[in-house]
């Protein structure tokens, strides 16, 4: 009698499990023929249903409905490893209304040695090793400027917008060496990326320019203020004369390396 509802439980679930791969094989290729709109259609639908179904169930449902997630999804990558064509063509099928939010809370926990602010707890040597290596790297604190401040973020200074978008047309007017490398973009589409190959240089050229040659970078600071701003200027359209005077004044003032 045993074996018998054994066979017969053996051959119940076969009969299931083939029910669901024709469900599956049915859904995908309905799913393959569908024009956008339907498919665009069809996700609204399915977030509104999700949506309905979330709100109404309780915190034993939602925490069961995630273990199985996570399960599914264990198993899923355990069968098939993903590659990265598998992996864009996943995130390009995933319904953003089924992603659960991750919440790690505030970063508010101190470290008591350089008070940098972390997530989570505090450890029991209220240190933490990623900041300040649990008190042994100890740095001198910077030291900011009124004006820098303001420019950056003092939305009703005149020149808060224009600094922020030619911020790296000053950094570059100012700086006292010009920096080499192989800039490599990687391949593809994508948000932007500074990606460099190999070894970055930082070039500096002698104490005064050559007969021929306009001053540059560090030569500047050895040389009249107005006339470096001159200079400066015509190096880059997009600088604005009083304010590259100002800063350059600045620079002079707050930085040994451009005191001269």
């Amino acid at each position: 009698m045993d074996e018998y509802d054994g066979t017969q439980t053996n051959g119940s679930n076969e009969f299931k499990t083939a029910r669901r791969a024709r469900r599956a094989e049915s859904q995908r290729r309905r799913r393959a023929i569908e024009s956008q709109d339907d498919r665009a259609h069809r996700l609204s639908q399915q977030r509104e249903i999700d949506s309905r179904r979330r709100a109404n169930e309780s915190q034993d449902d939602r925490d069961h409905r995630l273990s199985q997630q996570r399960e599914a999804n264990q198993i899923r990558r355990i069968a098939k490893p993903l590659t990265h064509k598998s992996a864009v063509n996943e995130l390009a099928n995933m319904v953003e209304a089924n992603i659960e939010e991750y919440y790690i809370g505030q970063m508010t926990t101190k470290c008591d040695k350089c008070d940098a602010l972390h997530f989570g707890k505090k450890p029991k040597s209220g240190t933490f090793n990623i900041c300040c290596s649990n008190g042994k790297v100890s740095l001198p604190r910077i030291i900011t400027h009124p004006r820098i401040v303001s420019l950056l973020g003092n939305r009703d200074d005149p020149n808060y917008a224009h600094f922020r978008l030619a911020i790296r047309r000053y950094n570059n007017a100012l700086a006292c060496a010009s920096m080499g490398a192989n800039v490599k973009p990687p391949p593809g589409q994508g948000p932007y990326c500074f990606r460099i190959q190999g070894s970055v240089y930082h070039v500096n050229g002698p104490l005064h320019p050559r007969p021929d040659d306009a001053p540059a970078y560090g030569q500047l600071y050895i040389s009249d203020q107005n006339e470096a701003t001159d200079i400066r200027m015509v190096a880059s359209s997009e600088l604005q004369r009083q304010l590259t005077l100002e800063l350059s004044e600045l620079y002079r003032e707050i930085n040994p390396a451009a005191c001269a």
